[in-house]
């Protein structure tokens, strides 16, 4: 039970962390001029937030799996399995505690409340993505004015880049995964679309392949793009790499001094032949 809670907290943690990051941005790059925010960026402030996200998804998991008890069952095989008749093996299966006195969350409510939670983000992420863009571009245009630059800017810089495709990535991996939730609950009612619903249930993998494909891309969108982080990836393993490359040989070649106090040498003693001679 306890790796399930912690299954699911982590799958919505990880969506809501995002919107925290793409927040956090927002309201430092909108008041730069004071330092009180500036303490967001801090490791202390990363803690926190880390713990204000996962304390309420925890106990919204963990109020609502205590009510279930293990219990055990058995299976009966049919006899087309080859089994004996009347062979029965025991399986165990979480069941709802009926006898458990504190009722704390019904199945319907934390249906829709985790339903709500994982669909969520992609509502909110896109409008404070559109807030960061805004206050970045303005920031930049203020740059330019306090510069006296009468240049326009003609496209995107490497920055913005970034976060919409990033933005446009978590979107089209989250999108699906939350919408399949309100669609179970809603289809779940209705016996006339029970295959509708188990090609949503069996589609479920696929989604999480989306959301893994995400958090990969964010690494080479950003390889692709973002100077920063390329030289960021260069600083780190550049000295691990040289440590598996072959010296090269090289020859240099110096002019001896010797060699050169010679030639001079004989230099000047042909001028004074020629000029004895002359």
């Amino acid at each position: 039970m306890f790796s399930k809670i912690l299954d699911n907290v982590a799958r919505v943690m990880s969506a809501w962390l995002a919107v925290g990051i793409a927040l956090y941005r927002l309201i430092i790059i909108r008041n730069a001029l004071h330092s009180k925010f500036d303490s967001l960026s801090t490791l202390s402030a990363g803690l926190k937030t880390l713990l204000a996200v996962f304390s309420p998804l925890f106990l919204l998991e963990f109020f609502y799996r205590i009510q279930f008890k293990l219990t055990p069952n058995n299976w009966e095989f049919e006899e087309v399995c080859g089994y004996p008749a009347n062979y029965t093996v025991v399986y165990y299966e979480f069941e709802k505690d009926e006898d458990f006195k504190l009722k704390l969350l019904d199945k319907s409510t934390y249906d829709f409340v985790n339903a709500l939670l994982r669909v969520a983000p992609t509502f909110v992420l896109p409008i404070v993505t559109f807030g960061l863009i805004r206050e970045m571009r303005k920031g930049k245009a203020a740059m330019r004015k306090r510069m006296n630059s009468g240049a326009q800017e003609s496209k995107l810089d490497n920055t913005t880049k970034v976060i919409i495709f990033m933005t446009i990535a978590s979107i089209i991996a989250e999108s699906p995964y939350g919408t399949t939730y309100f669609l179970v609950l809603w289809l779940a009612s209705n016996r006339e679309y029970v295959s509708l619903l188990m090609l949503i249930l069996n589609c479920k993998p696929i989604f999480d392949i989306f959301v893994s494909l995400n958090t990969m891309s964010h690494c080479f969108i950003s390889l692709a793009i973002s100077t920063q982080y390329k030289n960021a990836v260069v600083a780190t393993f550049l000295p691990i790499t040289s440590k598996f490359k072959k010296p090269e040989n090289t020859i240099r070649v110096t002019q001896s001094r010797s060699l050169g106090d010679s030639v001079s040498n004989n230099m000047s003693q042909r001028r004074l032949a020629s000029s004895v001679a002359s």
